[in-house]
């Protein structure tokens, strides 16, 4: 089996353990990590680190120190795509992603969002998505008062500000 390349890796791919020297080297925890010959499955990529995060395991690896195993997921083999983030670790230490709060909670889209932008503001865009959850509450207004709700709102921000809508 041929060592991973960042380059091929991707979320869902089967991993072997094969060493633990480059992930002990560059992010430490020598006593805690899964043990040579543990398989899991890549919930995780961070290509700039040469880092992965596997299922079941709270502790990041080198790429180096893992063998693919796999492609692909099996079909057989249960997948939780809430498990795994595509695009960035800004949801990873939340006890709940913001999508399994909203659909548990049957949120609308636009209920959703506000929590989705809300969740992330810290460590993503900041200001630009508090922006984004006012927009999304005066759609949500919107969605169940109409204009007159959404207008009626808007003023209660404006009001807030000290401005005058």
């Amino acid at each position: 089996m041929k060592a991973l390349k960042t380059n091929k890796f991707k979320v869902g791919d089967e991993v072997k353990i094969v060493k633990l020297d480059k992930t002990i080297q560059h992010f430490g925890g020598a006593g805690v990590l899964s043990p040579l010959g543990t398989t899991a499955f890549v919930t995780y990529v961070n290509v700039t680190e040469n880092m992965v995060e596997i299922d079941e395991d709270e502790y990041s690896y080198h790429v180096d120190d893992l063998t693919l195993v796999k492609n692909e997921v099996l079909e057989t083999q249960a997948y939780n795509p809430l498990i795994a983030q595509e695009g960035g670790g800004h949801y990873k230490d939340r006890g709940i992603q913001p999508l399994e709060y909203t659909m548990q909670n049957n949120l609308s889209f636009c209920e959703g969002n506000v929590v989705k932008y809300i969740s992330r503001y810290k460590s993503k865009n900041g200001i630009e998505d508090l922006a984004k959850v006012i927009h999304y509450a005066l759609l949500a207004s919107y969605e169940v008062y109409g204009e007159k709700g959404s207008t009626e709102l808007k003023g209660k921000v404006l009001k807030l500000l000290g401005e005058h809508g």
